[in-house]
């Protein structure tokens, strides 16, 4: 029987709302700004068949793979990480794994021994779950060569963020799609160590994605802008205009001008339509097409990763809205069918009604 998502503590709500009056704020305008992007973006958010609770009756045939970047300990938070990786394995191979048996790779540094490996192997022996320590030169967890000697005191919020965490925002713009079709993935998924399914998926996501023709999927969105004024918005205008880009929907939020061509700005466009990629299903052949990898690379070229802090929503969400077909990309926000929880709350803990409603809105 699916297990029921989280729901309100009785009597509690009304309190938990009392002591956290910003987060509050912030679920009311996220709801806000959803509603009016839902239908800006139906086509996006809406098309294909209703998805249904029950496996179709397939084979599966799409070959992905679930990936995680694990830590110990986070770089950047402090957080437990490890306790949080366990939690959100046991979600995924309670409410999806157990019956679709997609290969779950989780990869790591050296700060995850054989020790650690062991301790999450533990429950799975026997399942499709696999360790990779990332060869650092191959995968993007080393500064690229033009940024060995910066100046490090100079970036945008660091050391608040660390090194480690701007490689893992290139590693997920540009090197997991090397990765995984280096291994011989056609799909990856990503979950990140907060990321908890909180029902039944009684069918196999990449051959849903594979027979619908679509290529990226995504549960909640993210307005952002790059931390930075209109400078994200600048740098992208500037690569739209250097290569003479038309962008498929990037401009669809923009206020058009009466005369001449859209243009990507902070003040026409407001902050980006972002994808809260904490979780994603995405096909990997469009991330190694011609026109995607000129982008990556110009990203890579400019160092803004490092130096701004600009992070993998901005890219993942700039690039598929520049170079995919809206049809092919789809939001999943059907109740039951799959809740990522940005808080992590532990079991009892008086904020998970929270994370119930941003997965069940």
């Amino acid at each position: 029987m699916p297990a029921p998502v989280a729901t309100p503590m009785p009597g509690r709500r009304d309190d938990a709302m009392a002591r956290l009056p910003s987060v509050s704020a912030t679920l009311a305008r996220r709801r806000d700004r959803d509603a009016r992007a839902i239908d800006h973006y139906a086509q996006a958010s809406t098309s294909g068949p209703a998805i249904s609770s029950q496996p179709p009756r397939l084979r599966k045939r799409s070959r992905g793979v679930i990936i995680y970047l694990a830590q110990v300990r986070h770089s950047s938070y402090g957080r437990d990480s490890l306790q949080m990786l366990e939690l959100s394995l046991a979600s995924l191979f309670a409410h999806y794994n157990e019956r679709q048996g997609d290969d779950v790779l989780v990869l790591h540094q050296a700060d995850f021994t054989e020790q650690h490996r062991e301790r999450v192997r533990a429950p799975y022996v026997g399942k499709p779950l696999s360790f990779l320590r990332l060869d650092e030169q191959r995968y993007c967890f080393t500064l690229p060569d033009h940024l060995q000697n910066a100046n490090r005191s100079t970036w945008h919020e660091f050391p608040r963020f660390s090194v480690g965490y701007r490689h893992m925002i290139r590693f997920f713009t540009r090197c997991v799609w090397d990765l995984a079709a280096d291994l011989g993935y056609e799909w990856v998924m990503r979950m990140d160590e907060e990321s908890l399914l909180h029902s039944e998926i009684g069918y196999n996501l990449f051959d849903f994605m594979a027979l619908r023709g679509l290529e990226y999927a995504f549960r909640q969105t993210a307005w952002e802008h790059g931390f930075t004024k209109n400078q994200f918005h600048t740098f992208v205008q500037a690569y739209i205009t250097q290569d003479n880009i038309a962008p498929l929907w990037l401009l669809d939020q923009c206020d058009q001008p009466k005369s001449g061509k859209a243009f990507f700005s902070m003040r026409r466009c407001g902050e980006l339509y972002g994808f809260y990629n904490n979780f994603f299903i995405s096909k990997v052949s469009f991330w190694h097409k011609p026109e995607v990898q000129r982008f990556l690379d110009h990203i890579d070229r400019e160092g803004v990763i490092y130096t701004l802090r600009w992070n993998d929503i901005l890219w993942q969400s700039t690039a598929v809205q520049m170079f995919m077909p809206r049809r092919q990309v789809r939001r999943s926000c059907q109740t039951g069918l799959l809740c990522i929880s940005s808080c992590a709350s532990p079991p009892g803990d008086e904020r998970a009604w929270l994370c119930a409603m941003l997965c069940s809105r």
